[in-house]
């Protein structure tokens, strides 16, 4: 009798421990959502969006509390619990409007989102949603096969037989398995974000360069994929120019300008995220589209 109560102690101490290392997983991504939201934030003049990160924050964050509180003293807050539910969605509706009335600010969001490789990175993040929502609704699938009816009530297999022991390892490694995927998810998204967020703070150019930007007597200025075109006098020679890093490439539109007045057509290509090591071959599209004697 004694070994069985030991036994027992020994078997709830294993699933509190379990319990709560699942609550500290389960942290994980929230923290990297909340600091992904918060540099989203910081990057854009919005009080609506910031209102709204706060509120995806503080449910996010919210929950993790009362996951932690009832694996740790089995105290369920249910305040804790119930706040997320209005907060989260309150929140990202917020951020929504947000990038509806700030048009402008969203279509440059796009431009970095769809560049290498942070659309790898987040396509990526897509994908492990999908894998989490498939198991999700394997695992509610499998619990409902698991359900068994007897004179009108629902029962549940007895957890301490072997059947009971196997659903339950099998519902723990499915949980486990969902928030690691949560996890690379959420990983690959603030990975992501860190790139955009490093890249928004660039040298722009000056207001002067404006007039540089549209042809003049001698150059026209014709926009092409990836830049700009500065089309001179000159048949025979060009150069691709690659602006400097975190520096954006209409600065260089002067320079440009004077180089074609002196025969010498220029390319003044456009990078991703203002760093050309992201579009290293884009003066492979040039040269392959225009046909100058000397490059």
């Amino acid at each position: 009798m004694g070994t069985d109560e030991t036994n027992k102690t020994e078997n709830n101490q294993a699933q509190l421990e379990a319990s709560f290392g699942m609550a500290l997983v389960d942290a994980l991504p929230v923290i990297c959502f909340s600091i992904s939201i918060a540099m989203i934030a910081s990057m854009y003049d919005s009080a609506v969006f910031l209102i709204g990160a706060l509120l995806c924050i503080i449910a996010g964050l919210g929950k993790v509390l009362w996951k932690l509180i009832l694996a740790a003293s089995h105290k369920d807050i249910q305040l804790l619990y119930r706040q997320f539910h209005y907060l989260m969605p309150g929140g990202f509706v917020l951020i929504l409007l947000s990038l509806i009335i700030s048009r402008p600010s969203l279509s440059e969001l796009w431009k970095n989102i769809s560049s290498f490789p942070c659309n790898i990175l987040f396509l990526l993040a897509i994908v492990g949603f999908v894998v989490m929502g498939i198991l999700g609704a394997a695992a509610e699938s499998h619990a409902m096969k698991n359900c068994a009816s007897h004179n009108g009530m629902a029962y549940v297999l007895d957890s301490q037989s072997e059947s009971g022991q196997e659903m339950d390892s099998s519902s723990k490694r499915t949980n486990w398995i969902e928030q690691l995927v949560n996890l690379a998810a959420q990983l690959c998204i603030l990975f992501g974000v860190l790139m955009i967020w490093y890249a928004s703070d660039y040298y722009r150019a000056d207001a002067e360069v404006t007039e540089y930007l549209e042809s003049s007597g001698s150059v026209e200025v014709i926009e092409i994929d990836n830049g700009l075109y500065f089309d001179g006098a000159g048949e025979d020679s060009a150069i691709i120019f690659y602006p400097g890093a975190k520096v954006e490439y209409t600065a260089y539109a002067p320079l440009m300008m004077k180089l074609a007045e002196n025969g010498v057509d220029c390319f003044l290509l456009e990078m991703p995220y203002n760093m050309a090591i992201f579009g290293i071959n884009r003066a492979d599209d040039v040269m392959e589209e225009y046909d100058y004697e000397h490059w």
